[in-house]
């Protein structure tokens, strides 16, 4: 049986999260659930390539916010199908409506891992600093 759009990002969402929690380091995922929470506020304020870009020199360095980024960089790239390392050159490059595309996969993506983000990594225990909300 075939599935819907949605059923497959659903899927793909939930697989997403539960890779992220499966990670060694709790820290990580307490990070990478604040950036669910926040980042698709930030898509819709700003659009896909400058939260795109954000996300890009966030994951620069070392420490548990840059892997986060790095992390969710990487599950936006595969989402819709674009390589990682070319994701802001595309994003910057396609046409309007491509780029209104990718902005509407990015969103259907992020309704579905927002909501597992917070029902799956919400029961790890992250620290005080962890539990702040995430910003640009």
């Amino acid at each position: 049986m075939s599935k819907t759009r949605s059923q497959q990002t659903m899927a793909s969402a939930y697989k997403m999260a539960l890779a992220v929690k499966n990670t060694e380091d709790i820290s990580v995922a307490c990070e990478y659930k604040k950036l669910c929470e926040a980042i698709p506020a930030m898509l819709l304020q700003v659009g896909a390539l400058t939260t795109v870009a954000y996300l890009e020199a966030k994951a620069v360095g070392n420490g548990d916010r840059a892997e986060a980024c790095q992390l969710l960089k990487g599950h936006l790239s595969d989402h819709i199908g674009v390589s990682e390392g070319s994701l802001v050159e595309t994003l910057k490059d396609c046409s309007t409506e491509q780029l209104m595309l990718y902005s509407e996969e990015m969103l259907d993506l992020f309704v579905y891992l927002k909501r597992f983000s917070v029902s799956i990594l919400g029961k790890l225990k992250c620290s005080e600093s962890a539990d702040e909300v995430a910003g640009p």
